[in-house]
Parts: C-alpha cells; structure tokens; sequence
C-alpha cells in the first residue's frame, strides 16, 4: 500500500508543470481512468480533459461551480461541487456535461463510481446516495449514519467501501452502502479526515494537521 501512496503523489506532482503551463488555478480533483485519459478540475467550473496523459489538454464546458470530487468508470467520470448535483462527463470527446439532480438541500463533498453505471456519492449532514444506471437515479443508503460531514468515500469493490469523516470517524460497509458501521478498533484520531481510499489491500485516510491512518486487511488494528 506504501508503493501506491508513493505512485499517487508522485503522478500529482508531475501534472503540477502541465496545469502551470495551461495557466489553471484552483483544481481539487483529478482521476485517471486508463493508460492515456486524464481529467481534471477545480474552481469556477474548470474541467480539463487530456487524450495524452497529460502532454496536451482540452477544456469541456460546464457550469461555473467549485468541483470538489471526481471518480471515473470507463467511459465516463462524475464530479461533486458542494451541491445536490452530480456532473457527469464523457471522456472520449468534448462534450456538454450532463447535470444529474438529488432532489434535496444536499452538499456533496466526494464521488466514488466502480463503472460506468454504478456509483456513490456523501456529503453533509450524513448524506450517502447510490445510483445503479450511471447517475439517472440516486438512491439513498445511509443506515446507520447520524448527522455526520462526510467528506470522502471509496469503493474497492461492488460491495466493501469505507467513509471518511469528521472527528476522526470511518464508516464501513461490506453489503454495497447497504449499512455503515463504526470502523473497528476506531481509529486513534479526532482530527477530520478529509480524504480516503480503499485498496485491495487496506485502507488509507488523510485529514487535518497531517493527519494519517492506514489499516492493512490482514492486521487489526489501525496506524495512525
């Protein structure tokens, strides 16, 4: 899990000199859906899409919103930006991007999709939403989950995701959003976690004042 960490941060680095050389200000959030596409964005509706890893870039148009989050299946990538809607965006060419809303006073914070139809979405005030048709329809899934600011969720599969929280708080589940449950042993930290990934392997959460906890699935308890 070490080596992934190391990988992500050293391929964020490397877009640095690529966003200063197209003069971007204020990204949040990128992903990298396959061996070439790239897509980036940020404040005031920035959405970058690359075809070459990086060497050139294409911007998309889109609505002038702060995007926070972005996650991709194959074909397509899906952004949060503090409100109750989900943008979606198809990678293959430039296209308008589709606006899918929650009906709702939400405030998304985090995206996670596993493929082109199957994705979730959390925010504020314990909000956890599913969609099974690529954003069409949202459903909600958060049993078990009091009024708590999510701020981000991930997926290693169709069924085991993880929630990070403020206060420190992660929330698992093992049935596809089904139930959460309070991350066992929990975690030795208060401070807010603010970003989370579930690899294959475990579990890694970064937060405020540098804070950073890891749980490998074949140990039981959590490194903070």
């Amino acid at each position: 899990m070490k080596t992934k960490i190391i990988f992500t941060l050293f391929f964020s680095l490397t877009l640095i000199p690529l966003f200063n050389s197209i003069y971007c200000q204020g990204f949040k959030a990128v992903t990298i859906p396959d061996e070439t596409h790239v897509v980036a964005a940020g404040d005031s509706g920035k959405i970058y899409l690359s075809y070459d890893s990086g060497l050139s870039w294409n911007t998309i148009p889109t609505y002038i919103v702060d995007f926070n989050s972005i996650s991709s299946g194959t074909n397509y990538s899906y952004l949060t930006a503090y409100d109750s809607k989900v943008y979606k965006v198809y990678i293959n060419s430039i296209n308008p991007v589709n606006v899918f809303t929650i009906i709702g006073n939400y405030k998304f914070n985090s995206v996670s999709f596993l493929s082109d139809s199957t994705g979730f979405v959390c925010g504020d005030n314990g909000a956890v939403f599913k969609t099974l048709n690529g954003g069409m329809n949202w459903n909600s899934v958060n049993s078990g989950i009091t009024d708590l600011k999510l701020n981000s969720i991930s997926f290693k599969d169709i069924n085991n995701g993880v929630i990070a929280a403020d206060g420190g708080i992660i929330l698992i589940t093992s049935n596809g959003g089904s139930n959460w449950f309070p991350a066992t042993p929990v975690p030795l930290t208060s401070n807010n976690l603010l970003k989370v990934k579930y690899f294959t392997d475990g579990i890694a959460a970064a937060g405020d004042n540098g804070a950073l906890i890891i749980k490998k699935n074949d140990s039981p308890d959590w490194k903070y």
